[in-house]
């Protein structure tokens, strides 16, 4: 990975170490916003019948060592939704929790949480990463379907919580609003059809 987008995003993005959790309910308090957070851009690979966006998110592991959260949201052309979204971690996490998203917007200045949270399951393993994979953005649950796409569409904010074998966990707190800008940009220029 690139040495500048290590650096650029470190100083950039907000990475939250979470005590360990007793249970998985999430708590009705809100977090006051570091003034220093920013936004991310999300690289974009064109092919001849689509294109893919990615992001490289670097965290620090319980030992301090930075690992990245990569996202990768393949797209066809005329398609109405992306072929995936595809989440990929160190091996080093609790592979049998998965990641929990928890999405959020910003009022007066705080973080509020939405009450929902879904956890997804890791799927597979390649090399040295674990994977997530969403397919058409849409994850079912114990019956009910989650729109993830739409959820990364509709907030201001995604925290992807991580647990580890010592019971510590991660929070990664990323904006969207790049995402959001970039995803309707890239079916427009690709003439994907607009939902």
């Amino acid at each position: 990975m690139k040495t500048k987008i290590y650096l650029l995003a470190i100083t950039i993005l907000i990475c939250f170490s979470c005590k360990k959790q007793q249970d998985h309910q999430i708590s009705d308090e809100e977090i006051k916003i570091d003034s220093l957070s920013t936004f991310e851009q999300w690289d974009i690979e064109h092919f001849p019948d689509g294109a893919i966006m990615f992001l490289d998110i670097p965290y620090s592991d319980p030992k301090d060592t930075i690992e990245l959260l990569t996202i990768s949201v393949p797209c066809k052309d005329k398609e109405i939704r992306p072929i995936d979204i595809t989440f990929y971690v160190s091996n080093n996490v609790l592979s049998d929790s998965g990641i929990k998203l928890i999405f959020a917007n910003y009022i007066d200045d705080k973080i509020v949480f939405n009450e929902d949270e879904t956890i997804i399951p890791f799927v597979d393993s390649k090399e040295e990463d674990i994977i997530v994979r969403i397919k058409n953005g849409y994850i079912t649950i114990e019956n009910e379907t989650v729109d993830i796409l739409q959820n990364f569409l509709d907030y201001e904010i995604v925290f992807f919580n991580l647990k580890y074998p010592n019971g510590e966990s991660k929070s990664v707190m990323l904006h969207l609003f790049h995402f959001q800008n970039q995803y309707r940009n890239l079916r427009e220029e690709r003439s994907m059809v607009s939902e």
